[in-house]
């Protein structure tokens, strides 16, 4: 009952606090407010309740299986941020409104105490934030969905931050046995609905393909493609010219390169050309230079009878595209 009337009385005055969907983890101790955690914390809201009491406190997290609660002095950034891993993610995190400075983590607009908006849930004035902008804030970080921005637009991003130097933006997950409709090919699962997006599963099939070339020209020079197969896991590493683009209709020759290094990608028929739109034979997206085979398809509209890759790689489980901007 005591506990009850404390925490009445603390929400009372107090304001609500809001959590980051997809994020998990904690910030760097060095923000932790003195004190140290606090423990045998019931639940978030409780948690909530003590930042509301302490006016030094801008963020908090929150580890249930352990009660623990850690105050922080900062709304907290991706330099500060430490990012649970994949099946690890037992601490909630969670801000106070209207209280991030620049580059910091927030909400709304509102949040954004110097006037930027709230976009890729970070207060700046930058238009696109792409998994390369956040493994340059945190070198360290890991593999990972975030959120990010494409001109403008938010944007569910998956990271792959531990190949080839990181911050790649993942623009297509084609799972094998899902069959895409042309309406599909270029966005599916991965804008904003009503301020949120599902999180991202395994074997959920997702194109970002139409911010292909907002996430090129957000940076001057060329780019880099990879496309790779899991399970088994090949692929190729394109160094792409900037005139070249992801969504063009016609086969073309780009140097490239094996990813993982000696995966020995090929075609059982056919060569290996940069990807490309297709809408016939079964196939929308496409990476071989004969137009009038199947082979080599990344997104298929339907059963096809040709392998997708070489013959110890015809049937991975998915194929992925990445983008690394301004090479």
């Amino acid at each position: 009952m005591l506990l009850l009337l404390f925490l009445l009385e603390a929400l009372k005055f107090g304001i609500a606090c809001q959590k980051i969907p997809l994020y998990y983890g904690t910030l760097d101790p060095a923000l932790a407010l003195p004190g140290g955690p606090i423990t045998g914390v019931i639940s978030s809201c409780q948690c909530c309740a003590f930042c509301n009491n302490n006016e030094l406190c801008k963020s908090f997290s929150f580890r249930g299986s352990t009660g623990e609660c850690t105050l922080y002095s900062k709304v907290g950034s991706y330099p500060k941020f430490l990012r649970q891993d994949w099946g690890a993610e037992d601490t909630e995190f969670y801000i106070m409104p209207r209280s991030s400075t620049t580059e910091e983590f927030c909400r709304q607009d509102e949040d954004c105490v110097s006037g930027e908006p709230c976009l890729g849930r970070v207060c700046t004035t930058n238009r696109t934030i792409t998994c390369l902008s956040i493994k340059e804030l945190n070198p360290t970080i890991n593999t990972h969905t975030f959120w990010g921005a494409v001109d403008g637009t938010e944007i569910r991003l998956s990271c792959l931050m531990d190949v080839q130097g990181g911050g790649w933006t993942q623009l297509v997950d084609a799972v094998f046995n899902f069959f895409w409709q042309p309406a599909d090919v270029l966005s599916l699962n991965s804008t904003t609905v009503d301020g949120d997006v599902p999180r991202m599963r395994m074997g959920q099939p997702y194109s970002a393909l139409w911010a292909a070339e907002l996430i090129r020209d957000s940076r001057p020079g060329d780019y880099k493609v990879i496309v790779r197969s899991q399970a088994p896991e090949k692929g190729v590493l394109f160094s792409a010219p900037r005139a070249q683009s992801l969504l063009g209709t016609t086969p073309v020759s780009v140097p490239y390169a094996a990813e993982p290094a000696g995966s020995g990608f090929s075609f059982a028929a056919g060569t290996v050309v940069f990807p490309y739109m297709l809408n016939q034979h079964g196939v929308v997206y496409h990476m071989n230079g004969d137009k009038s085979s199947d082979i080599g398809g990344i997104m298929r509209s339907a059963e096809v009878a040709g392998d997708r890759w070489a013959v110890d790689a015809v049937r991975p489980h998915a194929i992925q595209l990445w983008i690394k901007e301004g090479q």
